[in-house]
């Protein structure tokens, strides 16, 4: 069994999907001085140098509009704060009855099964007494071209 583990963890040979690599084509490819001059970064002249920290040379100083800026708002004065979580209610509001059509309107609506009592296969009186124009009539019959004898 551990010979067949040992079979199974060797890699698979390249078949069809890849090319030899041991081929004089697949050598390794050397930069050139201008490839390697371009992957340098660039340092511009006068902001950081790379021989210095990442840090701008001199501290940035805010305006005095900044500043004002800076500041929060204040809430307005009559901005009522969250109520805490739990709060005394009032005694009045304890005693209060609801009137008649606030207990109404706090009925939920008698929702009625859409289409109910519904007979799709009534037919209508109007549906009875109508009759086709001639018109109609002739648009019924199949055309005489189509129709061959037998």
């Amino acid at each position: 069994m551990a010979t067949r583990m040992v079979q199974l963890a060797q890699p698979k040979p390249n078949l069809l999907r890849f090319p030899d690599r041991s081929s004089p084509q697949w050598e390794t490819a050397v930069a050139s001085p201008r490839v390697c001059q371009l992957a340098c970064p660039k340092w511009r002249q006068g902001l950081y140098s790379p021989k210095t920290s990442l840090a701008p040379p001199h501290p940035a100083a805010t305006s005095s509009r900044l500043q004002l800026l800076a500041i929060p708002k204040s809430d307005h004065p009559q901005y009522a704060q969250d109520r805490p979580v739990s709060w005394p209610v009032p005694g009045p509001v304890r005693k209060a009855v609801a009137s008649e059509r606030v207990q109404v309107l706090s009925q939920p609506n008698q929702r009625k099964a859409l289409f109910q009592g519904y007979n799709p296969y009534t037919v209508t009186l109007a549906a009875r007494s109508a009759s086709a124009s001639p018109r109609l009539q002739e648009l019924c019959l199949p055309m005489p071209r189509k129709c061959k004898g037998k």
